[in-house]
C-alpha cells in the first residue's frame, strides 16, 4: 500500500468507528440528556414566568437521562408529564427552580 492510500484508509476506518460509537451511544443506549420546561406550582416552588396565551405560564427546568424516560408516542398523546421520582439521583434527573440570585424573574404565591 502506498502512503496516501494508507492515510485515506486510516481516516475512513476511524470515521466509521466514530460513527458506529456515536450511533450506539445515542440510538441504542440513549445516553444523553433531555431538557424540558415542565409545569410548576407556584404555591410550592419558585417558578420561572413564561408568556401564556391569556395568563402567565409557570414552569421549571428539568433535565433527565433519555434512557430513564419511558417510551411513548407523542403524536397520540400517550406521553406522561416528565417528573423526577423522589428516589432518583441527580445523575439521572434534576429540576432547577427559579432563583433571584441568578438574576431570573421568578414567581411564588408570596408575590400575589
Amino acid at each position: 500500500m502506498r502512503p496516501t492510500q494508507l492515510v485515506l484508509f486510516t481516516i475512513f476506518a476511524l470515521s466509521a468507528v466514530s460513527a458506529a460509537l456515536a450511533f450506539n451511544r445515542y440510538y441504542v443506549d440513549r445516553d444523553y440528556w433531555v431538557y424540558a420546561e415542565v409545569d410548576c406550582d407556584p404555591a410550592l416552588h419558585s417558578c420561572f414566568i413564561g408568556d401564556g396565551e391569556t395568563t402567565p405560564n409557570f414552569y421549571e427546568h428539568m433535565q433527565r437521562k433519555a434512557y430513564a424516560i419511558p417510551a411513548c408516542d407523542g403524536w397520540k398523546d400517550e406521553c406522561k408529564v416528565l417528573t423526577c421520582a423522589p428516589v432518583e439521583s441527580d445523575e439521572l434527573c434534576s429540576i432547577a427552580y427559579c432563583s433571584t440570585d441568578a438574576g431570573d424573574q421568578c414567581y411564588t404565591e408570596q408575590h400575589k
